[in-house]
Parts: C-alpha cells; structure tokens; sequence
C-alpha cells in the first residue's frame, strides 16, 4: 500500500514542482578548466523527500543523463556535434543496510559501487560526471547543453530496462538510453534541463 501511496505522490508532486520551478533539486553544467570537457552534476536530489523515500521504500531510481555538445552558427540553429548518454540506477539493500550505485553506458560492461552510509552515498551521488573526450576538436564556438531524466523503477522494469540498453546499445550506439525512455511513458518521474556557458576554441 505504501509503494502505491508513493507512486501517486511523485506524479502528483512532479506535476507541481515543474509547472512552479520550486524543486530544491537543481542541475549544473560546468566546463572543465584544462580539458574543455563537460562536468554536469544535480544537486540535492536526496533532499527532495519524494526520491528520498523511493530509496527507503526499496524502489530503484534511474538517472538517466544526455549530455550534448553544439556548436553556434551564424544565422542557423546550433549543430549538435556529439552526444553522451548514462544510466545511472541507485537503490538501498534494506537488509544490508547499504547503498548501491550502477552505471549503464550502452555498448559497455555495468560498473557497480557500494556504499555503507547514507551520507556518503549522497555525497558521490552529487559528484560531477568524469565525462572525457568529449570536447571539441575544432575552432568555433561551443556549449555544452544536458537533460536528465529521474524516475522511478520497480524491479521488473530495472531487468527490462538492463536488456533493453545492452541490446540496443549493442546494435544502435549513442541513443539506447533515449530510446529506453520513450517506453517509460506514465511512469513517475523528474525532468532537468540545463545549459553551459558559451566557450570558444582558437
């Protein structure tokens, strides 16, 4: 009864918060210094209380991170120049006590990492993503724009969705992720969109 209770209260609760603009959460899109490469990040997602009690009540939630690279052109739109895309699924072992974190890069083996404390857990979920090779090569001016998507998966769509981005992310590269979404339609979730400052390269 509780995870029924919980469901509704992220539909209802994503409702407000985006139409309002006053989710405590928020996302930051930073330029790394020497490398040119993106480090974008959300803050204090685990102060909303509504992510904060989907990891008490067992659900698995997804992060799930676009990150696109575009260069300016005068008089036309933008051109998107490269796309990376991550899954990140974390999730509490009510029984151990401890904290998961798994990261699904289409076309790459998962990597997991456990933590044992709630804090810690908090703290590596705000660290920037180490994004590298991603900068660009050419002159011209560029900015880095991200959108992540938050959502909330019980465990029969976390296997569903581990064979849909193996497989796809196999056969069709960048966009597994983006096509893993589509099907997630009606599920409780939380959009975050954000943009880098420009740069320019000589």
């Amino acid at each position: 009864m509780r995870r029924v209770a919980f469901l509704l209260a992220v539909v209802l609760a994503g409702a407000v918060s985006t139409a309002s603009g006053q989710a405590d959460a928020r996302m930051e899109v930073a330029i790394d210094a020497a490398s040119r490469d993106p480090r974008p990040r959300i803050r204090n997602l685990m102060n909303e209380e509504r992510w904060r009690e989907a990891i008490d009540d067992a659900f698995r939630i997804s992060l799930n991170w676009r990150v696109d690279l575009y260069r300016t052109r005068a008089f036309w739109v933008p051109a998107r120049e490269s796309r990376f895309e991550v899954t990140i699924v974390v999730w509490r072992e009510p029984l151990l006590g401890q904290y998961y974190m798994t990261y699904l890069i289409p076309g790459r083996p998962p990597v997991e990492r456990v933590y044992t404390s709630f804090n810690e857990f908090a703290f590596q979920l705000e660290q920037p993503l180490p994004i590298q090779g991603m900068r660009p090569v050419t002159e011209g001016v560029y900015y880095y724009a991200a959108a992540l998507e938050v959502t909330a998966l019980d465990d029969q769509q976390f296997a569903e969705m581990q064979r849909f981005i193996g497989e796809n992310g196999r056969a069709g590269g960048g966009d597994a992720i983006s096509n893993w979404l589509l099907r997630l339609v009606g599920v409780p979730s939380q959009t975050f969109t954000e943009r880098s400052a420009r740069f320019r390269v000589p």
